[in-house]
């Protein structure tokens, strides 16, 4: 089998793995990508990620629609399967299929880890009917053979808004790599730690700025450019390398991953790889989080966009000992027995394989 893998982010070629670089950014020479080492030796990937220069680059920047997949136009017919990482990279391949049925015979099978995020993102300066018109029109059962999303609370976005029966429709839950990130003996700066993009930072923001006295330091990282102000003990950092994420995580006292209220699988992976880490995470109580995270188990919730709550569940975690340790504990221990990349790799084979037999 062979197949082609759009991916809605920039992709590195290497002759060896680097530590510094998240697996699903980096082809390693000689092996196999990402989840696949997990599939049969005999399917190969070809992987098309974004570029950030070039011709297409000048035209992807203002539409956030991707269109790295027309450098293979002419050998698109070689594959076998065409695999799409999230809707920036599918959006414009699947409009030319469900228009001009465009190498309507291969499969087609998008792999969401937010297409709801389109109202905000690629079509965010478009009218929300217009934006539900634009999405029907590419993603639609004549389009995508099958979607598989990371939220089961997606569900009925794709089932009810886009028309996708339920047997177009498959939950496979997301996996990180539990030997990369592992507890490891460091000393605890003390610090709280939170990292990412699309957060709901003000809520953490407002919360250091009517207690910042009682509360220790704060360090967030992320590309997002800093406010005018930010409260005292606010430490804004710029984006930096995985390694440096691991490093900031596991000196913290623990992670706070504050997110908004919808159905976008985002922030999935960094409450993944802290937990993963051994350390206690505070989360948002919203939708897509609640596959993954047991509430006073192996994370803890606060309401979302709660300033209070926040607090109350922060001055929680920096003085309940016991639990902070509890936590932090059994985080790894449900991350190594249900979301390793293993088990990803091998529930996206099994459901993609049992559905290549029915088409």
């Amino acid at each position: 089998m062979k197949i082609l893998m759009l991916v809605n982010w920039p992709v590195h070629r290497v002759q060896k793995f680097n530590s510094a670089i998240l697996n699903p950014d980096q082809v390693v020479s000689g092996e196999s990508y990402w989840f696949f080492k997990y599939w049969p030796s005999s399917v190969t990937v070809d992987v098309m990620g974004i570029q950030k220069s070039g011709f297409l680059y000048t035209l992807e920047k203002p539409s956030k629609v991707h269109l790295q997949f027309l450098k293979t136009f002419n050998r698109i017919k070689n594959y076998d399967l065409i695999l799409s990482f999230d809707s920036p990279s599918a959006f414009l391949f699947s409009l030319l299929r469900s228009k001009i049925g465009f190498q309507k015979a291969i499969p087609h099978i998008l792999i969401d880890v937010g297409m709801p995020i389109a109202v905000e993102r690629f079509l965010k300066d478009i009218p929300p009917n217009l934006v539900c018109r634009l999405l029907k029109q590419a993603f639609n059962p004549n389009s995508v053979s099958h979607i598989i999303f990371h939220s089961s609370c997606q569900r009925p976005f794709y089932r009810d808004v886009l028309g996708f029966s339920d047997d177009a429709l498959s939950f496979v839950p997301f996996g990180v790599e539990t030997d990369y990130f592992r507890p490891k003996r460091v000393k605890n700066e003390g610090y709280i730690y939170t990292a990412g993009e699309f957060r709901d930072f003000n809520t953490l923001i407002d919360v250091y700025e009517r207690w910042h006295k009682e509360l220790p330091e704060l360090r967030l990282r992320t590309a997002l450019p800093p406010p005018n102000y930010l409260p005292p003990k606010v430490h804004w950092l710029p984006r930096a390398s995985i390694a440096t994420f691991v490093e900031e995580a596991l000196k913290s006292k623990f992670v706070v991953v504050p997110l908004h209220n919808t159905i976008r699988s985002v922030g999935l992976m960094t409450c993944l790889q802290s937990m993963a880490l051994g350390k206690a995470v505070l989360t948002s109580n919203v939708p897509p989080i609640t596959d993954y995270v047991i509430n006073g188990k192996t994370a803890l919730y606060y309401d979302p966009y709660d300033v209070e709550d926040l607090y109350k569940k922060i001055i929680t975690l920096l003085k309940d000992a016991e639990l902070l340790q509890t936590l932090a504990r059994t985080a790894r221990e449900e991350v190594v027995a249900n979301f390793t990349i293993e088990k990803m790799g091998i529930n996206l084979w099994e459901c993609i394989s049992g559905l290549l037999k029915r088409l």
